[in-house]
């Protein structure tokens, strides 16, 4: 039986004990009491879920929709009919009890209370919005389930890619061996080539040679390009360019001030217009308005420019604005302004015809000046100026303006190429005399400096680096025609340079022995010739096949160009087709070891089979997601849709054949059922520990509840023990004995109850600690009933405060392990040790929290056991037998203490602590066993 909430269990526990009294079909005068009680309980359900209907309405008019919502979910669960109150509502069933004990069926009624307790604290859990810890074991039940199926299909799935993989192993033929063999033997020798022609270049000086040889050909390179600028530089045509600029930059500045001419003289005709139509005043101030503000612009313009045409325009638009605000409705004055307008749009217009004329002028003498220039086929200001002048040519109204401005453009940017081109070309010569001299440098470190290669070849560098600063030095002066000679000349050393390091390197590569090298990889790339035929007799499917014949062909290729370039003595470059050939090798091997198919009727029959099982399941994971899709509140799983997937192309190459995309692809189906596997394992975990903290607060919860009870009955029985006078006891004090006596032995049924709860979870001190509760509460039991005798002195007393001493240290603990999972939760940290130690284990608090308790029991029982000594000193003389009832003080405290051991023996094993022998067979860490008449140590 789990725990209960015992704030309802004290409601009703009352009318539990006492129904039970009887069960006679005739109601006793107590009985119809208690049907009387189980009346106003009824009615107190009825106001109660009126009062919730009301404050959910309340609550939801005030959008607190998370507390409307648990007063609607609480009212759903006292109006429906569940299994547990056998299809009857909660009112039916408490009408039901009060029926029963109406008509004197006591045990009757005991059951429907005990419904209706179960549902007030399922009702009291939707209040308080906690989770009901029926309902996680059941998620926990169903997660357990569907991880364990998740399990089996992955065992399925993992037993199933073996055996692909064992059949793809014996589908291989001799000829499919041989091949693979063959492929491996030839990747080993070029491997081992691709070593020795990497260590004879690096001994010889090869490589530093070749990466000499990039360095000159870049630097080469470099130079033919500075060499073709120089000869296209033509400093002595800026000056050209820039006078053919002039008359054009006039000419934009013409054609920009006709345009605004126009534009003013056409506000102007428009004001004109406007005034003589208003017939009215907002039409003749809307008129005025536009004169006012087309004014404005131009002095804004003026003052942002200072260009003449803008004031001119500005002032005939601001006085024709004034002459039309002045007239105001007079319609004669507004016919004189309007003329007056006309007269000034007039004026403006001419002049800008006189603009236009003047642009028409300075392009016509550019183009003059650009016919000159144009006149050279060859040169690229030639080409510019015969550019410009088809632009001017084509330039007409109303595009005139754009066109100048973009032949201006072309004119000053080639204009400035040919003034920065000296700089740049400068610049570049002096960079290049200083890698020349570098290379130089970089020779004389290397063996080939001493042959006459090599001296040659720093001979033309040096030559090569002089001739480049010469060319700069006449950049700088703009002599574009010595700049040009000088830099030929130092691509003409440069490429003297470029032949001698060729002869060097091919002088080193003949002592090196890459001669030998040589012959060696253009027979592997013949017997790597002859593996693309033999591909054809293996055991591959044709894509297979293809594929591993064309990386055969590519490592062939790769090897026979590294053969002729070890011939040229080229070493680095020979080793970078080597290790691409060994990368083909590698791909064809791979492809051949994959590419297996059934040949034989036995492996195209096993491979059906196989198909079939896979097929067997795809329908179970198929299956499996319909259930899982069923679930309330189920978590998205998106690795079983990748599982579902995995697995049908798994059986469609199983199908087709393809063993090694079917291992693959089954693999990739086990891989995803485990991750399914791990993310139920994650909500299992999850609801795992929001049940240990639902039953943590409500074993606190009753425990509370004990403790408040039992300390009542305490003081109850000193009130009770000052009234016995020595004496007999009177009726009146057995009376009250008996009852408390009574209580107590309902809290030891509690006391068992909670034992079997955390029994159940694992936790051993926990549940000793209750379970010693309720060994002193049956033993208090006993004593003050008739059995004991009525007592109710120190020795009873003694017990009761063992039993509160008990409850606070549970309670305590209980609190502390809340108060650790409250802060682990809002940390949002979990503790790796303590996950470690309940892994695969289901116990409601963790080991160190349990050793810290039994700690406590075991020192509670010495200091119990010193106290029992100095009350008693007479226990400490050999030959004193103590009395019986203080011999079942001694015998309880031993019983304590050997469960103690028990305990820390059983957490020694739990936790795989070494187990150390001694003489007398006990663990070094089990305490000494105590002994009547000698003093613990």
């Amino acid at each position: 039986m789990g725990p209960r909430i015992l704030a309802c269990a004290l409601l009703i526990a009352p009318l539990f004990t006492s129904s039970a009294v009887a069960d006679d079909q005739t109601p006793s005068r107590e009985q119809a009491a208690l049907s009387e009680e189980q009346a106003l309980l009824r009615r107190q359900l009825l106001q109660l879920t009126t009062s919730m209907e009301s404050i959910a309405v309340r609550f939801e008019s005030e959008g607190r929709v998370h507390a409307a919502r648990l007063l609607r979910e609480g009212l759903q669960h006292v109006a429906q009919r569940s299994e547990g109150t056998r299809l009857r509502t909660l009112e039916e069933v408490m009408q039901a009890a009060q029926d029963d004990l109406s008509r004197g069926q006591a045990v009757r009624a005991l059951e429907d209370q005990q419904a209706v307790l179960a549902e007030l604290e399922r009702l009291l859990g939707i209040l308080l919005d906690r989770p009901d810890v029926d309902d996680i074991e059941q998620r926990l039940q169903e997660l357990g389930e569907l991880r364990r199926q998740l399990g089996d299909m992955a065992e399925l799935e993992r037993g199933l890619r073996q055996e692909a993989q064992a059949l793809r192993e014996a589908a291989r033929t001799p000829e499919q061996r041989a091949l693979e063999a063959q492929m491996r033997a030839a990747a080993a020798a070029q491997r081992q080539l691709l070593q020795e022609t990497e260590t004879a270049g690096r001994q010889s000086g090869a490589l530093e040679l070749e990466a000499l040889e990039r360095a000159l050909s870049e630097l080469a390179r470099d130079q033919a390009t500075d060499v073709a600028v120089l000869e296209s530089w033509e400093p002595a045509a800026r000056e050209a360019l820039e006078s053919a600029a002039a008359p054009l930059e006039s000419a934009r500045r013409s054609l920009t001030e006709a345009a605004r001419l126009e534009r003013a003289a056409a506000e102007l005709e428009r004001g004109a217009a406007e005034l003589r139509r208003a017939n009215a005043a907002p039409e003749a101030q809307a008129a005025t308005r536009a004169l006012e503000e087309a004014a404005e612009r131009e002095e804004l313009a003026r003052r942002a420019t200072g260009d003449p045409t803008s004031a001119r325009t500005a002032e005939a638009l601001s006085e024709s604005a004034a002459e039309a605000r002045a007239a105001g409705m007079d319609e004669a004055a507004r016919a004189e302004a309007a003329a007056a307008m006309e007269r000034r749009a007039e004026a403006l217009e001419a002049a800008a015809e006189e603009r236009r004329a003047a642009a028409a002028q300075g392009r016509a003498e550019a183009a003059e000046r650009l016919e000159e220039l144009s006149a050279d086929a060859e040169s690229p200001a030639g080409e510019v100026a015969r550019e410009v002048r088809r632009s001017l040519e084509q330039a007409a109204e109303p595009r005139a303006e754009q066109a100048t401005s973009a032949a201006l453009e072309a004119l000053r940017n080639a204009a400035e190429e040919q003034t920065f081109v000296g700089q740049a070309v400068a610049a570049s010569q002096k960079a290049n005399a200083e890698r020349a001299e570098r290379l130089g440098e970089a020779l004389e470190n290397l063996p080939a400096q001493q042959d006459d290669a090599g001296r040659a070849a720093r001979e033309a560098l040096e030559r090569a680096a002089d001739a480049m600063r010469a060319a700069a030095q006449e950049a700088e002066r703009e002599a574009d025609e010595a700049s040009a000679q000088r830099a030929g000349e130092a691509a003409e050393a440069l490429a003297e340079a470029q032949e001698a390091l060729a002869g060097a390197r091919a002088q080193s590569s003949q002592q090196s022995g890459a001669q030998e090298l040589a012959q060696r990889q253009e027979q592997l790339a013949a017997e790597v010739g002859a593996m693309q035929q033999a591909a054809a007799q293996g055991s591959m499917s044709p894509e297979a096949q293809e594929a591993v014949e064309q990386a055969l062909e590519t490592a062939r290729e790769q090897m026979e160009q590294a053969a002729a370039e070890l011939a040229q003595g080229q070493n680095q470059s020979a080793a970078s087709s080597q290790r691409q050939a060994l990368d083909a090798l590698g791909e064809a091997a791979s492809e051949a070891e994959q590419g297996v198919e059934p040949t034989t009727p036995e492996d195209r029959a096993k491979a059906d089979e196989l198909a079939e099982r896979q097929a067997e399941i795809e329908k179970q994971l198929y299956d499996f997601a319909q259930r899982y899709a069923e679930r309330d509140q189920a978590r998205p799983l998106p690795s079983m849709s990748r599982a579902q997937e995995a697995a049908e192309q798994a059986r469609q190459e199983f199908e087709q054949g393809d063993l090694s995309a079917a291992e693959e692809q089954a693999e990739r189906a086990e891989q995803a059922i485990e991750e399914a596997a791990a993310e139920l394992a994650e909500e299992e975990e999850q609801y795992q520990r929001l049940r240990d903290e639902e039953l943590l607060f409500r074993i606190a919860e009753e425990v509370t509840q004990m403790l408040t009870t039992h300390q009542a009955l305490m003081a109850e029985t000193l009130e009770a023990d000052a009234g016995n006078q020595g004496g007999r006891a009177s009726r009146a004090v057995r009376l009250r004995v008996r009852r408390i006596a009574g209580e107590e032995g309902v809290l030891a049924q509690r006391a068992s109850e909670i034992h079997t709860a955390i029994a159940a979870e694992d936790s051993l001190v926990f549940a000793e600690i209750v379970r010693n509760v309720e060994s002193d509460l049956r033993r208090i039991e006993r004593d003050m009933g008739e059995l004991g005798g009525y007592q109710s002195g120190s020795r009873v007393q003694a017990l009761q405060q063992d039993v509160e001493d008990s409850l606070l240290w549970l309670l305590e603990a209980l609190e502390e392990e809340k108060q650790r999972r409250q802060e682990e939760e809002q940390e949002q940290q979990s503790g790796q040790q303590e996950q470690q130690e309940q892994e695969g284990e289901n116990r409601l608090v963790p080991d160190v929290a349990e050793l810290k308790l039994l700690r406590r029991l075991e020192r509670e029982v010495l200091d119990s056991l010193d106290e029992l000594l100095l009350l008693n000193p007479e226990l400490a003389e050999a030959g004193v037998r103590p009395d019986a009832l203080l011999l079942e003080d001694i015998l309880r405290l031993a019983h304590r203490h050997e469960r103690t051991s028990d305990l820390f023996q059983q957490f020694r094993q739990r936790l795989g602590l070494p187990d150390p022998d001694d003489e007398s067979g006990s663990g070094e860490g089990a305490a000494p066993p105590i002994r009547v008449n000698e003093e613990p140590r």
